[in-house]
Parts: C-alpha cells; sequence; structure tokens
C-alpha cells in the first residue's frame, strides 16, 4: 500500500482535468444532495478557493476535491448579507472551537475513483497534505453533510470509506440550524484536524544532542554549512547560546527536524543607511526614535532661525547694497547731488542764457563741461563684490554702463529733455516761429510809429509794404539751445523728495478719487486696463478733485516714471497742420478783424487740443509752412500708479533711513505715525519677530542650563545619547537596550515540514520579548521559504552598499489569526485617522466610505479590518462592475473563464488602506471580503494619476485590448441595443442582469475606443497560488522592443514576483516626451504603439532609470554609467538596437552623450537621430529652437541619411513650425554590407545587413514623399555623401561639406542631424570587448542567448547567434536584426527563467534548451511623413528556399492601389497600399502610405497568411472590381482577421487540420522535393480533394469563433444569435 501511495501524485487541478474528473462521478444527484450544490467540474476549478486532482503513477486521475472558506451552500445574492458563518456555528456548536475562515476550510465537493475502498482515506489524506502544504495557516478541514443526504448518498460519494479521517461535530444547539438561511437543520459537521495528517511541529529550545538529527537535515539539502564552517558547526552554535543567541529546534516524535537561530547583535546602522526602513523606526525603540525626531525637529527649527536671522541680515544688506546701486536710488542719489547745488546751477544757467554772447558761443563741449561741473564728485554705484556671493533676484539691480553724463541726460529724459541733445537734437525746434513772431512785432512797432509822424493811411500801407520786402529770417543758430535743459534740470528738481512725500500722500489718502480718474465713461473700473494718459496726468486728478501744488501738478507723470518705474503704454501719434487760409479771404479777413482778434485766430492755427488737455503746438520752416507735430501719449492703468506709488514710499522711506534722502517731509510722516499705524504696526512685528528670533538664536540656545540625566531612566539615556546629534540625515549610535530588531542566522527545517516554517516565529519572538520586528538578510538569488511568508521585502535606497536583500517582520503580524473583517459602520470611519493620515486623498475616499454606509442605493460598500478590535484596514469597493466593458476592453479571459462566473461575482476595487504590518496578509483580507460579498473577481483601475497602492503587488496586469478595425474610423453596422444578459453574446453568461448599481454603467461595452485606463485584476482562485518572489537583481540595457519585450513578459507570469528589475534607457521612455504618433520625431518599429507603452505601467512595476551604459565589470558583476554611478547586478541583460554610424565614422559625438568619449570630438549643434535626448534638444524653449526660429537671422538645420529617421524628423521640425525653407535633407547613396562566410542557404538578401532604404525601393512612394517635400520648400541634395564640419572663429558650427560624384558643395546651417547607416555603438562595443564577450560584427550568443558569461544575456539586432547553431537552423539568419524585437523578448524570457534555480520552474523549460529558436512574427517600421502622411512596411521574416526556388521568377503579381486624389480645396483623399507575394501565395509585405490613419495591428494580421485569406482580394484587383483595396478592406467581411484572437484561432485550425489532410500534406512534400512550385492551380486542385468532414470542421470552428467573439464581431451574422 506504502508503495502504491507513494506513486500518486498530487496537484492543483487544471481546466483539462474536466473530462477526467467528471468520469469519476458516478451519481451528480447524491452528490448535489450531500454537498448542497450543484456539481459543475469546470465551475469547480476556476471559482473555488482551491481544487485538487491526485493521480496515479501512470497520470490517470483518481480522485479530486474542492476546498472553499465558507460552508456550501450559503451563497448570497444581495448585499444585506455577509456569509459570516462563524457566528451561527459557534451558536449551533455551544462551544468556541475558535474556527475561522483563515484557519478552516470547507471541502465542498469530492469524489474518487473505482479503487481498493482502502486505499480513499489515504488518498484524501494525501489530498488534506497538499492542502496544508499549500495554506499552512490551515487548521483543519471540515465536511457538511446536509440533513437531505440519504445512507445511499453517504456510500455513493464514498464518505463511508473517508469517515475515518473525521470526527462528528456534536452541535448542542441544533435548533440555531434552522434559522440559517442554506443550510438544513439535520446538517451533521465532520472535522478533520490538521494533525491526523501531518504530526504536529513542537518547537523549543535546541540541545547539544540535536546534532546528529539536525546534521542529516543540513546535508539533505546542501553541504555549504559543513564545508565552510565544519562537521560540529551546528553542535558549537547551539552550545554557544547566550543572552544573545538563541536557537530553536523544531520537533516531530522527540525527533529534531529543523533549526532556527537568531540573535539580538545586529548593526542598524549599516540597515537604516542602506534601506528604507524610517517607517520600521530604523529597528529602533520608538521612544528612541521619537526623541531623534524631536531633536531632528529642534535641529530644523534652530536651522531656520539661523536661516532666517541670515536672511533678515542679508535682507538688510542686499537692501543697503541695493539702495546704493539701483536704478531708483541713484535717480534720488543724483537729484540729491543737485539739489545741494540747485540755486548756484540755474542762477548760472539762466545768465549763460541772458547773455547772447555767452549763449552764441555755446557747442557740444561747452554743454559737456558745464554738466561735468555741475556733477562733480557724483559717481554711479555699481553692484559690488558682495552680489558674487548673495545673488540677487532684483530686476531692477543691473550693472549700469552709462556714464555719469549720460545717466544725466537720462534722468532729464524724463522731465522733457529731447532725446539725443548732445548731439544736436530738438535745439531751437520753434525758431522760425518766434522770429516770424518777432518780425511782426517788429513791424507793427514801426508802422505805429511811422503812421504817429507821416499821419496818412496810405502813407502807413507803403512804409508797411517797404517793411515787409526788408524783412528776412534767420537761420537757425549753430549754438546750443539750452533752454531746453534749463527747463528739464527744473523740473527734476522740482520733483524733490518733500514734493514727492506730499504727491504720494495725498494720492494714497483718496484712492476712491483716484479710482474716479480711472473710471470709463459707463462708470465702469478696470484697474488693468491703460487709457489714461500721464503726460497730461494733472488735469485728470483735478477733474477727480485733487488739488496738487503748482510745482508738482505739471511734472506728476515724469515723477512716478522717473522714481516709481511708473509703466506706461506709449501710442505715437503725428498730428497734420491746420489747412492754409486763401490769401483772398485772409486779407478780408484781416481788414475785417482787429488786432487782437487776429492774434487769437493765429494762436488756435497754432495750437490744436487732440486730447483731454493735450495741446500740440505746431512749429515752422523757414519758408513760414507749419510742420506736422509729433506726440507720444504714455497711458497708464490704476493698479500701475498704486505699485508706482508704492515703489516712490518704499524708496523715499528708505533712503531717508539710511541718511541719502534729507527730506522734512519724510521725518514728519515718520514722526507723526500713531502706534496703530500701519506702518508702526509692521515695525512693532518685525521688531517682535526679530526679538524672537534673537531670544531663539542658537546662541541663547546654547545657553540653556545643563540637563542633569538619570541613565537608569530609558528615557533620559536616550535623549543623553542624541544630545549632541546635529545632522538631519544621520542617527547617534543607540545604546543597546534601544535596539528593537533581532535577526535569523541560520534556518534550515526537514523537506516535508518545509511549509510550516511559520511555526516558528512565535517561540523566536518569545526569545527576544523587549523586540518588535525580525529581520531576515539573504542574497539576491536566495529564493523565499515558507518561514517568511509573513516578511515584507524593504525597499532599498539609492545609496545602498549591502549585498543582500532585506526583510522585516514585527511581532503584531503574528496576529493575524487574529484578523476579522467585517462591513463598516460610522463608528469605524472615526477611528480611521490613521490609516486616511497616510493617504493623498483622504477626503474622497471619506466622501465614499460614507455614502456606503448610509446609503443603500450607494454603488460602494466598505469593509473593515480589524486585530484585537484594533482597526487596522479600510478597504472601499464596488457592489458591481461593467464586466462587458471589462471582457471587450481588456484580455481578462486569458487568465479568468469568465462564463463560469455569476454575473454579480465581480467588484472593483476603489481604496485599499491597511497598516504596514499587515502587508503580508493582504492576500487573505482580499479572500475574507470576497466571501463576505460572495465574489469570485476582484478588479482595480489604473489612471495616469492613480497613486499604486501596495496591493498592487498582489494583482495581475490585464493586457488591452484593441476592436478589429482597418482604417480609423467606426464599424458599418447598425449597433445591437445594450443587453447585460450574457457577456459575450452567445447567452451564455450565468444569473442575468446584476440587480444592483452598477459601477462604470456609462460606459459602452462596444464603443470600439482604447480604454483610457490600465486593469489589474485577481480571482479567489489566484489568492490560494501565492506569488514565489523573484529577488534577484536584473539589469536591461537598452528600451528596444527587446527588452521591453523581455520586461513584459517576466511581469505578466502569474506566479512569480520579480522585485529587482532594472531597465537602463538612456532619455527614458518614449511617452516622456511624446502623447502621440504626430509628435514622433523617429520612425518606430510598430511592434508597440505609445498607448501599449503607456498602459504597461513600467514605472510602477520596476525601476528605469536614465542613464547610459560605459562599462562592465564582470568580476564585481556591476556596471558603470555616464556619470559614474555603479549598479550591482545577477543577471545582465544587453538588448540595446542598432544606433546611427554616421558621427561615429566621422569621429565626433552627438550632442547629448556626456561624458565625451575618449578620441571623440563635441560640437554643439551636431547630433545623431539616436540621441538619447532628441527631444529635449528640440523643446520648444530650447537653444535650438531659438536657433531655427529667430526673427532676424534664423538659421538652418540639415538632415543627413536616406532612412525613414530622416522623412519622420523633418515631419516632427514641421510640426514643431519650422519654416521648412529652413530645412535641407542630404540623401547619400545606399550602403549595404555583406556578411562573410554566410551559408549560401540563407540566399536572397539575408545577407545584407539592417540598412535597407527609407521607402525599401518603393518607387511610388519615394516620388510622392520628395515630391511633398519640394512643395513644402525642403531643399533636397541627392547621391551626397558628408565630407566634413566647418566651425567659425567662434568654434560653432557654420556650415558643411558635402560630396557628389563630380561636385562638392558648402552648405550653411547652425545644426546637423544624422540618420545613416546603423551599426554597434562604439561604447557599447567597448563595454563587450573589453569584458571578453565575443563580438564579431555581433554579440555571439547560444541557442538561450547567453554570452560566454553565464550570467550576462543578449538579445535584438545587437546579437547574432553562434555559428555552432547554424545546423539547428537551416534556412535561418543567424542575425537577431532580422526578427522582430518582441518576440525575441518573448524567447528570451522563457530561457532565462529555465536558467534561474527554482523548484517551481523546474523542467517547464528543459524542451528549449537543445533547440534553435523559430521566430515566426514580422518586422516593420513606419512613422509620420512630411504633409501628414503615415506611412507604414510590414514584412515577413525570410527564410532560405533552395537555389532552385530562388532563381525563379515571382509567379504572383504585386497588388498596388494608388487613390491618393488632391482635392480642389486643397485637401488629400485617398491610400496608397501595397501587397506582394511570396510564390507559394503567401503575403510576403504590407506597404500603406495616406493621410488617414490606420490600425497598424491590423496590417501585421495580413504578414504571413495565404491570400486565400483575403478574399480574392488579386482576382478582383486584377479585374479592376476594387477601386480602393484600403477601403474594401475595411469592410465588415474583413474584421475577423484583425481580432487579437484570430491567429490563436487560425493555428488551431490549423493543428486540427493535419489530421484530416495528411495525404494532401504528403503530396506537397513530394511537389517540394522535386522543386515544383505550389501555384494556384495546385492549391485549387488540393483545395478540391479536402474531405467533408474537414471542410465541416473549419466551418463549425470559425461559426464558433465568430460567435464567442460578437462583442467585437457584432457585424457578422450567426445562426441562432440575434443581433442588428
Amino acid at each position: 500500500m506504502a508503495e502504491i501511495l507513494n506513486l500518486i501524485t498530487i496537484r492543483r487541478s487544471d481546466h483539462d482535468d474536466c473530462e477526467g474528473i467528471q468520469a469519476l462521478v458516478k451519481d451528480s444527484t447524491a452528490c448535489a444532495r450531500f454537498f448542497g450544490c450543484e456539481v459543475n467540474i469546470l465551475r469547480f476549478i476556476e471559482t473555488s478557493y482551491l481544487s485538487v486532482t491526485a493521480l496515479d503513477h501512470k497520470g490517470s486521475i483518481i480522485a479530486f476535491a474542492v476546498f472553499e472558506d465558507y460552508p456550501p451552500g450559503l451563497k448570497t445574492n444581495d448585499n444585506k448579507h455577509e456569509n459570516l458563518w462563524e457566528i451561527w456555528y459557534t451558536q449551533a456548536r455551544g462551544v468556541n472551537d475558535e474556527f475561522s475562515s483563515l484557519n478552516t476550510l470547507f471541502m465542498h465537493f469530492f469524489t474518487i475513483g473505482d479503487i481498493e475502498e482502502s486505499l480513499h482515506g489515504e488518498i484524501l489524506g494525501k489530498i488534506f497534505q497538499s492542502a496544508y502544504y499549500s495554506l499552512p495557516i490551515i487548521k483543519g478541514i471540515m465536511v457538511l453533510a446536509r440533513g437531505e443526504a440519504t445512507a445511499e448518498d453517504f456510500e455513493y460519494i464514498g464518505f463511508n470509506s473517508i469517515r475515518g479521517k473525521f470526527e462528528e461535530m456534536d452541535m448542542f444547539r441544533p435548533e440555531v440550524l434552522s434559522e440559517v438561511k442554506g443550510v438544513h437543520f439535520n446538517t451533521k459537521f465532520f472535522y478533520s484536524n490538521r494533525h491526523n495528517v501531518i504530526p504536529p511541529l513542537e518547537i523549543r529550545i535546541a540541545r547539544e544532542e540535536d546534532h546528529d538529527d539536525l546534521a542529516a537535515v543540513f546535508n539533505s539539502q546542501s553541504d555549504v554549512v559543513t564545508s565552510t564552517h565544519g562537521e560540529y558547526f551546528i553542535a558549537e552554535l547551539i552550545a554557544a547560546q547566550n543572552e544573545t543567541s538563541r536557537s530553536l529546534v523544531a520537533q516531530v516524535n522527540e525527533k529534531a527536524v529543523g533549526l532556527l537561530s537568531v540573535t539580538s547583535e545586529i548593526d542598524t546602522q549599516l540597515l537604516w543607511q542602506c534601506f528604507e526602513l524610517d517607517p520600521y523606526d530604523n529597528l529602533l525603540d520608538p521612544l528612541y526614535m521619537d526623541i531623534v525626531r524631536e531633536k531632528r525637529a529642534q535641529i530644523i527649527e534652530k536651522r531656520r532661525i539661523e536661516a532666517e536671522l541670515r536672511a533678515k541680515a542679508e535682507a538688510k544688506k542686499n537692501r543697503e547694497e541695493s539702495m546704493i546701486c539701483n536704478i531708483i536710488a541713484q535717480r534720488i542719489a543724483l537729484q540729491e547731488h543737485l539739489l545741494s547745488k540747485a540755486q548756484d546751477i540755474l542762477t548760472k544757467l539762466d545768465e549763460k542764457i541772458i547773455n547772447e554772447e555767452v549763449a552764441h558761443e555755446a557747442d557740444r563741449r561747452f554743454v559737456v563741461d558745464m554738466i561735468t561741473e555741475w556733477l562733480g564728485k557724483f559717481k554711479i554705484q555699481q553692484p559690488s563684490d558682495y552680489f558674487l556671493e548673495h545673488p540677487s533676484d532684483d530686476p531692477t539691480l543691473v550693472c549700469n554702463i552709462l556714464t555719469e553724463i549720460e545717466f544725466f541726460l537720462e534722468c532729464l529724459g524724463f522731465f522733457g529733455l529731447p532725446e539725443g541733445y548732445l548731439d544736436g537734437e530738438g535745439h531751437w525746434v520753434d525758431w522760425y516761429r518766434k522770429k516770424e513772431e518777432e518780425s511782426k512785432l517788429n513791424q507793427a512797432q514801426k508802422g505805429a510809429s511811422y503812421g504817429a509822424k507821416k499821419g496818412g493811411r496810405g502813407a502807413m500801407k507803403k512804409g508797411e509794404k517797404k517793411v515787409v520786402e526788408e524783412t528776412k529770417v534767420d537761420n537757425q543758430p549753430e549754438s546750443f539751445d539750452l533752454e531746453p535743459l534749463r527747463k528739464a534740470i527744473k523740473a527734476f528738481l522740482d520733483a524733490g523728495p518733500d514734493q514727492r512725500t506730499r504727491l504720494r500722500q495725498e494720492l494714497q489718502k483718496n484712492v476712491n478719487k483716484l479710482e474716479f480718474c480711472f473710471k470709463k465713461e459707463d462708470g465702469a473700473l478696470d484697474k488693468e486696463l491703460f487709457h489714461i494718459n500721464t503726460t497730461n496726468f494733472s488735469l485728470h486728478l483735478e477733474k477727480a478733485g485733487f488739488n496738487f501744488d503748482p510745482i508738482i501738478s505739471p511734472i506728476i507723470g515724469p515723477t512716478l516714471r522717473c522714481f516709481g518705474l511708473l509703466n506706461t503704454r506709449h501710442e505715437p501719434k503725428t498730428i497734420p497742420p491746420p489747412q492754409p487760409v486763401e490769401e483772398e479771404k485772409k486779407a478780408k479777413n484781416t481788414r475785417a478783424r482787429g488786432r487782437g482778434q487776429q492774434e487769437k485766430e493765429q494762436k488756435v492755427q497754432m495750437n490744436q487740443e487732440i486730447e483731454c488737455g493735450v495741446i500740440v503746438e505746431f512749429q515752422k520752416n523757414r519758408e513760414g509752412q507749419l510742420l506736422p507735430a509729433h506726440v507720444v501719449l504714455m497711458k497708464t492703468s490704476f493698479n500701475e500708479v498704486l505699485k508706482s506709488v508704492n515703489l516712490v514710499e518704499d524708496y523715499d522711506k528708505t533712503l531717508h533711513q539710511l541718511g541719502i534722502i534729507k527730506s522734512d517731509e519724510l521725518q514728519d510722516e515718520l514722526e507723526s505715525r500713531k502706534p496703530d499705524a500701519k506702518f508702526s504696526r509692521e515695525s512693532s512685528i518685525d521688531e517682535a519677530e526679530e526679538s524672537r528670533l534673537s531670544a531663539a538664536s542658537p546662541t541663547s540656545i546654547d545657553k540653556t542650563p545643563a540637563v542633569k540625566y538619570n541613565f537608569d531612566n530609558k528615557e533620559d539615556l536616550y535623549r543623553h545619547t542624541v544630545e549632541d546629534l546635529d545632522d538631519l540625515d544621520l542617527i547617534p549610535e543607540p545604546p543597546e537596550v534601544a535596539k528593537n530588531a533581532f535577526c535569523l542566522v541560520l534556518y534550515c527545517i526537514d523537506e516535508a515540514f518545509d511549509s510550516f516554517g511559520v511555526e516558528f516565529l512565535e517561540s523566536a519572538f518569545d526569545q527576544f520579548p523587549e523586540r518588535d520586528y525580525m529581520i531576515i538578510t539573504q542574497p539576491h538569488t536566495c529564493p523565499e521559504n515558507s518561514l517568511m511568508t509573513f516578511f515584507t521585502l524593504v525597499d532599498k535606497k539609492p545609496s545602498n552598499t549591502f549585498s543582500h536583500v532585506l526583510y522585516i517582520m514585527h511581532r503584531d503580524c503574528l496576529m493575524y489569526k487574529h484578523l476579522e473583517v467585517r462591513r463598516s459602520t460610522e463608528k469605524d470611519l472615526a477611528n480611521s485617522e490613521y490609516l486616511l493620515s497616510i493617504e493623498s486623498n483622504p477626503d474622497e475616499i471619506i466622501a465614499k466610505i460614507k455614502d456606503s454606509f448610509k446609503n443603500d442605493e450607494s454603488p460602494y460598500i466598505t469593509f473593515s479590518v480589524f486585530c484585537k478590535n484594533d482597526l487596522v484596514g479600510l478597504f472601499v469597493l464596488t457592489k458591481d462592475v461593467n464586466i462587458r466593458y471589462y471582457q471587450s476592453h481588456f484580455d481578462i479571459e486569458e487568465y479568468i473563464i469568465i462564463n463560469e462566473h455569476s454575473r454579480n461575482n465581480h467588484t472593483r476595487l476603489y481604496h485599499a488602506l491597511l497598516n504596514p504590518i499587515f502587508l503580508r496578509c493582504q492576500r487573505l483580507i482580499i479572500k475574507d471580503i470576497l466571501r463576505l460579498m460572495n465574489k469570485t473577481c476582484m478588479y482595480f483601475e489604473i489612471y495616469d494619476m492613480t497613486i499604486i497602492p501596495n496591493v498592487f503587488n498582489e494583482l495581475f496586469y490585464a493586457r488591452v485590448r484593441k476592436f478589429p478595425h482597418f482604417l480609423d474610423k467606426l464599424w458599418d453596422h447598425e449597433k445591437a441595443p445594450d443587453d447585460d444578459s450574457d457577456i459575450n453574446g452567445q447567452g451564455s453568461f450565468r444569473s442575468g442582469k446584476s440587480s444592483m448599481v452598477q459601477d462604470g454603467a456609462d460606459r459602452k461595452y462596444c464603443d470600439e475606443k482604447e480604454s483610457m485606463f490600465g486593469l489589474c485584476f485577481i480571482t479567489k482562485k489566484l489568492l490560494s497560488e501565492p506569488k514565489i518572489v523573484i529577488n534577484h537583481r536584473i539589469i536591461v540595457i537598452g528600451a528596444s522592443d527587446t527588452g521591453i519585450s523581455f520586461i513584459e513578459s517576466l511581469l505578466s507570469n502569474m506566479y512569480l514576483k520579480f522585485s529587482n528589475i532594472y531597465l537602463l534607457a538612456p532619455g527614458g521612455m518614449p511617452y516622456y516626451h511624446i502623447k502621440n504618433d504626430n509628435q514622433n520625431m523617429r520612425c518606430s518599429s510598430t511592434s508597440y504603439s505609445l498607448n501599449e507603452l503607456v498602459r504597461l505601467m513600467l514605472e510602477s512595476r520596476i525601476t528605469v532609470i536614465d542613464g547610459r551604459l560605459t562599462e562592465i565589470d564582470r568580476e564585481e558583476k556591476r556596471i558603470k554609467l555616464h556619470d559614474d554611478s555603479m549598479l550591482k547586478y545577477d543577471i545582465l541583460v544587453l538588448t540595446m538596437g542598432l544606433n546611427d554610424s554616421v558621427l561615429q565614422q566621422m569621429g565626433r559625438v552627438s550632442r547629448g552623450i556626456a561624458p565625451v568619449p575618449e578620441n571623440k570630438i563635441y560640437l554643439d549643434g551636431v547630433m545623431s537621430i539616436d540621441d538619447p535626448y532628441l527631444y529635449q534638444h528640440f523643446r520648444p524653449d530650447g537653444s535650438l529652437m531659438a536657433i531655427l526660429n529667430h526673427r532676424k537671422q534664423p538659421g538652418t538645420i540639415v538632415v543627413y541619411g536616406f532612412t525613414l529617421h530622416v522623412f519622420c524628423f523633418v515631419q516632427g521640425l514641421i510640426s514643431k513650425n519650422i519654416n521648412p525653407h529652413r530645412i535641407k535633407v542630404i540623401i547619400p547613396p545606399v550602403e549595404f554590407e555583406e556578411e562573410e562566410g554566410v551559408d549560401p542557404l540563407f540566399g536572397g538578401d539575408e545577407n545584407v545587413l539592417a540598412n535597407h532604404p527609407a521607402f525599401e525601393n518603393d518607387e511610388n512612394v519615394e516620388k510622392k514623399v520628395f515630391q511633398n517635400l519640394e512643395k513644402m520648400g525642403v531643399q533636397i541634395y541627392k547621391m551626397f555623401t558628408i565630407k566634413n564640419i566647418n566651425v567659425d572663429e567662434k568654434g560653432n558650427m557654420n556650415s558643411i561639406v558635402i560630396v557628389g560624384n563630380e561636385d562638392e558643395k558648402v552648405i550653411n546651417c547652425k545644426i546637423f542631424v544624422t540618420a545613416g547607416k546603423v551599426d554597434v555603438d562604439h561604447e557599447v562595443f567597448y563595454a563587450i570587448h573589453n569584458n571578453g564577450l565575443v563580438f564579431n560584427g555581433r554579440v555571439i550568443v547560444n541557442n538561450q542567448f547567453l554570452t560566454t558569461d553565464p550570467n550576462i544575456y543578449a538579445a535584438g539586432s545587437l546579437c547574432e547567434f553562434s555559428q555552432q547553431f547554424k545546423h539547428l537552423s537551416p534556412g535561418r539568419c543567424l542575425r537577431m536584426d532580422r526578427y522582430n524585437g518582441r518576440e525575441i523578448g518573448i524567447k528570451l524570457s522563457r530561457s532565462l527563467l529555465g536558467m534561474i534555480e527554482l523548484d517551481s520552474l523546474k523542467g517547464l523549460f528543459e524542451d528549449l534548451k537543445d533547440e534553435m529558436h523559430y521566430f515566426y512574427m514580422p518586422r516593420g517600421k513606419g512613422g509620420v511623413l512630411p504633409g501628414g502622411y503615415f506611412y507604414y512596411y510590414i514584412l515577413a521574416p525570410k527564410y532560405a528556399d533552395p537555389k532552385e526556388i530562388r532563381s525563379k521568377p515571382k509567379n504572383r503579381p504585386d497588388v498596388v492601389s494608388d487613390t491618393i486624389t488632391v482635392n480642389p480645396d486643397g485637401t488629400v483623399t485617398g491610400h496608397y497600399i501595397k501587397f506582394t507575394f511570396s510564390n507559394i501565395g503567401l503575403v510576403e509585405s504590407v506597404t500603406y502610405y495616406s493621410k488617414e490613419a490606420i490600425e497598424v495591428q491590423s496590417l501585421w494580421r495580413f504578414v504571413g497568411l495565404s491570400e486565400t485569406y483575403l478574399n480574392k482580394l488579386s482576382d478582383r484587383f486584377n479585374s479592376r472590381l476594387l477601386p480602393d483595396v484600403a477601403e474594401f478592406l475595411s469592410e465588415n467581411w474583413a474584421m475577423a482577421l484583425y481580432h487579437d484572437k484570430f491567429a490563436e484561432f487560425s493555428n488551431d485550425i490549423k493543428i486540427e487540420l493535419k489530421e484530416n489532410i495528411k495525404d494532401i500534406i504528403e503530396k506537397a512534400k513530394i511537389m517540394v522535393n522535386a522543386n515544383q512550385e505550389l501555384t494556384r492551380d495546385a492549391f485549387k486542385k488540393y483545395k478540391e480533394s479536402i474531405p467533408r468532414d474537414a471542410k465541416r470542421m473549419i466551418q463549425e470552428r470559425t461559426l464558433r469563433y465568430i460567435k464567442s467573439h460578437m462583442n467585437h464581431l457584432p457585424m457578422y451574422y450567426i445562426p441562432g444569435v440575434e443581433f442588428a
């Protein structure tokens, strides 16, 4: 019997077991009566917490059991009842057995095959053992035999043969059962204790005599301990026990089967420096850390006070220094200097003006000497050296480049001095007018005198005429006009401090009047509107009721502009002179009017009011003609005036207090301030604050009397220890009593009891009752063991130097057995302050929680988690979800058989708040929540701004699905009404519509749009399958398709959790810089769309590092980055791609590469398309864009190469509004490079590197693109190569030299971008080659992607399979740049998993180790080209054909459809699409070019398909029945081809069809071996010979495929399924 039992295998049930299990069920009705549930094997496996299958030595199923955490028959259908069986069970039992859902399982179903009855109990015992091993916290299993079950039922299900494993539980109060919904009053309870099948572990202190037993355990698992520490190491360890070291033994039947050794001697200083231990009080006594934090707070306060005192002192000094050299202060200083000699200046200036002889001699030198004399010792103060050490952000603080005289003239310019006065501008502006007036006055006087003498009118006329004839106006004097200077300096001095103070006080006192001044005609006040002219400001102010001193009134505007920096907007105006008066009318009017009237009218003609109070005066030229008047209106706003007035006050008061200004008005104002005045309040506050800061200053703190400590008191000891702490980043070495953790030294347990290592924990904590934390450190490559079930992995600090990982557990986590989950109440919310305090959105959470228990119709439901009546967690979920939306938008069916889950069995998690101590209990808590809600699936939505909770690590990521489309437009069919009766339209969804309020009810499951959020989920079944944590430090170099796919594959594994994956991505991920494809400046491989990359949420799941590899240190297993930082690795994965090599060949380096490698030249403006920081270089506010967009001298950019990158980059520039005329494109000849020693079998172009032309020799597309570029104005130089880059005398690039066949050109440019031939980056080459890794043009790897270093993998376009595997891959290229990077990444992940030493992975990948990988996915490229055209080229992986086949011409013409049309309105419509076929009728490549967007993945679906899938495309096209192939492929018939499950469906059909068409396959092989082609006629012949059964099978499978995906394929008609 023992031999038979040893051959039995117990494992978790799989869906494939259904048929074998169903064969074991003898009587389903009896099973339903006994267990109280419908017998549905698939549903059991899919929805139960745990299901187990037993297999015999032949692999046949012999038994099956289902376990749940609640009794069968208790499922509820609403949210008003909870599945709290513990309460009624304890009441009915009458004794508290302490059974709970955490420690008890219920066997919901059991069946066993026709084997010897005596083995039934033993087989069940092995099943129970398996359950206990999987769930070690389970203490027992219970079976409910329902009251309806008959004696025959007991016999039929085989319970009688296994009854010996159970004891019947007496129900002392059976009447309670009659009140329980779903439980028969006569139900019998049978219980099986774990100790019935697994002997109990007894934990005790280790004894030296345990050595022999333990040595056997150690040696059976590893000989490392013995070989390292000696044969009697264990005995020595046990004997060395003392107060700080303890050893515990687990014994079974007096035999030691396990050892755990712990010590309290730990280096907390090292650990907190390397790990994020602050949430755990850095493994120290909370009181000690509270005192440390208190001391830190004091240090922070001390530093804050010091900083404030320094800031105040610096501010005062800064203010004083600024006031000395600030532009306003310097103007005031100049005014004060001139005021001290104002009387002398004005008197002497007046004398010089009156003295015609002196005035006549005034020239520039004369004026300069005079001003120099006035200025005397006045000097402009420049910012001192103080500002070198104390930079200021004061915009008015500048180095003054004006001389003292220029500064003087600038100041007077505010007060009317003409601009350019010293250059002769503004002199004698009214000379001719004045002279004319003087002449007329003289004539009038002479005429009056002459008339008096002669007494005759006629004589007077004659004399007048004579005078007029003799009148001659002299030219302007050449001397300087001193009058403008006098007026300006007089006004400047009039605006002195006393006048400014009175002006300011008046304006501040009458703000209401000032507001009235700025009101518009309708009475509205716009404080920001510039509409009041300041050249006549006093007039506006007087109208508002102001009354100013006549001295200051005319210069209010200039005063505020000069001393208050009043902001104004200038409006220049030119006023034409009045129309000339006709001579005869003038003569007539002259006789009719008197002299006074004439003078008045002349004055009106000479002056004109153009605005309220603004009068312009027209001047005359020498001929007496009136000249146009030029005036500038300077308008301002109410707010600007207030700012200016405040600025005047600030400077005047400050400079007065510094003694620079002398003003009685200011002195009186400061002295007359009352205590309650604003200024006094501020002063008193500042003084009080200064006093407070001085009192709290470090000096005064240091004078605090010394504290006397009592070292017998822990708090005093702690305070003494941290007394001298003065560094926020340090923790003083704690006394031993302050340490709050102990450490695992050694652990080992017999394999039979490995799952029960947690039994040690309680005793381990008992050894050190004063310490709360237990820690474990272990190498990264060691797997977790059962002891670590409740340990939390601690995050590392960036500066980590510790070579191991750290796990931690708080003693309170042992209370997991006391966790209780129940519906929340208002009282729970009141006690949730701590949980909410650690959340960023507590208000939103509180609102949902309140709504959940106050509103019966609320979509939310909240659960509280308690541990011994203490609230430790809050979970907010929804009562229902829009599961149809989830199913159609996410690939949840890859993990879930959705139709086996009831419609109401789905919920969504909104918020998860949990005390960090219980993080490793999350699965238990979620399981209990699902039990209480009667749910089997839980989902969590992740948006761009979602803060990822800790529970995310327990969930599984669901891939985003896309709806099948070809062109980017909605399906053309009549929509079916929303019907929730099933999930996928096939009528099989269980339980009909949901009666609950549905979360996401407004979402349309068939909206044909990609979801805007990511989705994670977990099922109840998966909760019993904990993930195995892999702590290996895996560093992936390069964010290529291969690298991202590799990481995605690892993260997608349902049973593994990788905790230390690092992705080295220079420049970051693409979506950091662009939000859609139209912003892309490079072409893409099309393997991943931008949205796909975003939805992978890599930043939340791994560590992404913006860095560049420079060195690999294989010995130390670490890499060096460009910034000299080091990263240690356990596994290094090289997935870098090939880069543009043009600059490498020129010995130059791209702009973003720093530091510059040796022997490379850096030149700003020169860069490669593969520069990691390309998008930062061309950001809108960057220097390069400034060069290209310069208004006066915009620079030119040259793009070099003939790859698709070139044209995508040009479009990227144009989309950033760069003028196409500033862009030049140089197209070099296409370079091909042949590999050496390539087997002829590879044939075709497989011996050519990946340096194909941009458009793969498609002349149609190439022509269209070049035409578009020429229309835009982009200049193109074809067949030229780069020769040199020229620089100017400053070292800046100014041109490049290019060479053609017989021509050499110099092209001026400021920016040069290369996108040419690709090859291995030189830095990567040196990093690889210098470490002894084999490199032969590419990194050489074996068939498992391993280099010669077992810890370094390499894959992608950088790599090549070793030639030794050529025999395993006939006809296949060894270089990986011929294959799809995403597919390579998937296979790379499988190879790596096969190398990781994990028991759970053993044997899974053995079949791959001796094989050469076969790649079948197509590869592609695409992007947005100039003009906004989308271009994609998808190519199937090409394998070598025999020479005879290769030499034959193509037997299938290409399908080329070009309907692109430019409409009269300039819009472009139509598509260009091209299909090429192999000689056996498979689609080899697809090219697409159009302005209409397309689903790129749909193009991928075509490649590799037989042309027969395309609905006779070739025949229809050749018959001219298809005007537009792209539109034809967008019709409803083709949607199934684009479905994400079509490839899987097609492959399944092929596999199933092989058995039915063996004869046809053999005939085809004969033709191939005879070097005959499989022509269309041959295909037609074979098709006719396909058996009818095979055709029917294809039809049935096709209908089933469409029917099961109606949510994505509603346009198809399926008989028996109603839809619109």
